[in-house]
């Protein structure tokens, strides 16, 4: 999956987008699985920018069917319930502490 700047104007996928500032584990949880999900998808960024903003982004004029079924598909389950795998945002949460902790 390529990088993009966060300035590109492409469509975001909600509820895998945050920064430093913004978002919480839900988010970077999301942001970690969609990752994965669509990784080798055509069309598909991996957002960055400054203050630590992340997320997931396409371009509508570059995916394919079958990858515009999917992102309906992970925005349709976030939208019923807001995360995707409660056990990865379990799991973030332990290396979250554990990483405060070592600080």
């Amino acid at each position: 999956m390529k990088q993009i700047s966060y300035e590109n104007e492409y469509e975001e996928i909600e509820g895998t987008f945050g920064s430093d500032y913004s978002g919480d584990v839900v988010t970077k949880s999301n942001y970690r699985i969609v990752k994965k999900l669509l990784n080798n998808c055509k069309g598909i960024y991996d957002v960055y920018g400054d203050f630590g903003t992340y997320g997931i982004t396409y371009n509508p004029n570059e995916i394919s069917k079958d990858t515009r079924k999917k992102i309906d598909e992970i925005v349709k389950a976030i939208e019923s319930y807001p995360a995707l795998d409660d056990k990865d945002v379990a799991q973030l949460e332990s290396e979250l502490i554990k990483s405060a902790f070592e600080d």
